[in-house]
């Protein structure tokens, strides 16, 4: 009988330990495979982490190439605009004068030549009656024909009045013979 019980006894420790590795076997597996899991999962994570960078990184450079463009589609909006108001008049100045050189102290300046005074004489039509006043039988000047008509005439006489002064007013030049 002791040995029976031995041999029973050795059976069922054997089949223990054998159950006891099949376990920790089956406990290994389990815990690669969760490792595994885990590892992918961590991978995964990481990818989706760079591509959110390079998706933040894409919407950066979008966000800088909006504002540049808004930033020129506002200049020219500006642009069209001062071209809109400015369409009738003449610019002020044509942009920043250029450089010029400048003379030396010594060197003489060039003078310019100063032009003889005129004579204004009232024109012929001019000392005629207003368009209104005119005779029926005579046909009225258009305006710009009227301007150019009553324009006064300049004389080439040295001593005689200015061109903007009127003929009653004139006053001889000092000198004038």
């Amino acid at each position: 009988m002791n040995t029976a019980l031995k041999t029973s006894n050795a059976k069922t420790n054997t089949q223990k330990l054998a159950g006891n590795v099949k376990l920790a076997r089956e406990r290994l597996a389990i815990a690669e495979s969760q490792f595994q899991e885990a590892r992918e999962r961590a991978r995964l994570a990481k990818r989706r982490r760079k591509e959110i960078k390079l998706i933040a990184r894409r919407a950066r450079k979008q966000a800088k190439q909006a504002k540049a463009a808004l930033a020129e589609s506002k200049e020219a909006l500006a642009e069209a605009e001062a071209k809109l108001a400015n369409l009738g008049r003449r610019p002020a100045s044509r942009g920043p004068a250029k450089a010029r050189p400048v003379a030396k102290a010594n060197a003489a300046a060039p003078r310019k030549r100063v032009a003889p005074h005129r004579k204004v004489t009232p024109a012929s039509s001019a000392l005629s009656p207003a368009p209104e006043l005119a005779a029926p039988d005579q046909p009225v000047p258009s305006p710009a024909q009227s301007a150019s008509a009553a324009a006064p005439v300049v004389a080439a006489r040295d001593g005689e009045t200015h061109p903007d002064s009127s003929p009653a007013t004139a006053s001889p030049q000092p000198g004038a013979a």
